[in-house]
């Protein structure tokens, strides 16, 4: 799209004697040597070794090109995992000034959490009341970021996750523990028959209880976390937490679009009071 915008300017800026064509050069000479720059520590970082495991399906969003290449490959590999060549390259941005706010309210929806992590590692060095609400859909989501979530247990911070759809149950334990299987006993020989019939409705009802008692251990496991069913109601939490700050506060949002639009307007209808509120957005950008 660069080039392509710069082939643009280039041709309909006309010849040097108009006095367009130095703003040609300029652009291409920015462009040209900040892709210079990140090649250059592409290179410097090296190729490494990655091991990389296919888990629950809203981590990595697969697209078309690269991700869906990288998706199919995983799919056939053993257990999903493989090990492949990785060179980074990132991430770009600037810190947010969160630090200087008694309250931190950080909002991140689904894959967006990695980026308001490292947020509350800083966050957590200061005397500042943080808060972290994370939106996701089921609680297999867990899955891929259940260290990092364990980890808070250590830290200052308070932490509640909202999940969307909770009637989407576990297929396994996640952390490491295990459940073992509900009920048992035997079978008599002359109830085969009436077993056979009610097989499937049975298995169906263990396996809702097996995924029931695996909800609940994830839980015991992450008691330092509090868990919503149902999907936040955004206005009401924005109000709230506005209240009980002492004076300044500040919502960080890294999420979809209609959430983030949700929690600026929400923060706009409350900006009658004399406490210091501010919003910031990290957005994600390839």
């Amino acid at each position: 799209m660069a080039i392509f915008f710069v082939v643009g300017v280039w041709h309909h800026a006309g010849s040097a004697d108009q006095g367009y064509i130095q703003w040609s050069y300029a652009s291409v000479a920015i462009w040209a040597f900040d892709r210079f720059v990140r090649i250059l520590r592409l290179i410097s970082f090296g190729v490494k070794k990655a091991n990389v495991t296919l888990i629950a399906d809203e981590t990595l969003k697969v697209k078309g090109g690269m991700t869906h290449g990288l998706y199919q490959y995983l799919s056939n590999q053993p257990d999903n995992k493989a090990m492949i060549n990785v060179m980074i390259e990132g991430p770009y941005g600037n810190r947010l000034p969160t630090r200087k706010f008694d309250t931190n309210i950080l909002l991140a929806g689904g894959n967006g959490i990695p980026g308001l992590y490292s947020e509350i590692s800083d966050l957590s060095k200061t005397n500042s009341h943080t808060k972290l609400y994370w939106i996701i859909r089921h609680y297999k989501s867990i899955e891929w970021f259940y260290d990092e979530l364990k980890a808070l247990e250590n830290l200052n911070v308070e932490t509640i996750i909202y999940v969307t759809q909770p009637h989407v149950g576990l297929d396994g334990p996640i952390g490491g523990f295990a459940t073992g299987p509900i009920g048992g006993g035997e079978v008599d020989a002359d109830d085969i028959d009436e077993v056979k019939n009610e097989k499937s409705d049975a298995s169906a009802s263990e396996d809702d209880d097996l995924s029931n008692d695996h909800i609940l251990q994830l839980k015991q496991n992450l008691n330092h976390i509090e868990f919503r069913e149902g999907r936040p109601l955004v206005d009401d939490l924005v109000k709230s937490e506005i209240s009980q700050a002492n004076s300044s506060i500040a919502f960080v949002t890294c999420a979809h679009a209609n959430l983030v639009d949700s929690t600026r307007k929400s923060i706009a209808n409350n900006l009658s009071t004399e406490k210091r509120v501010e919003l910031f957005e990290s957005n994600q950008a390839w």
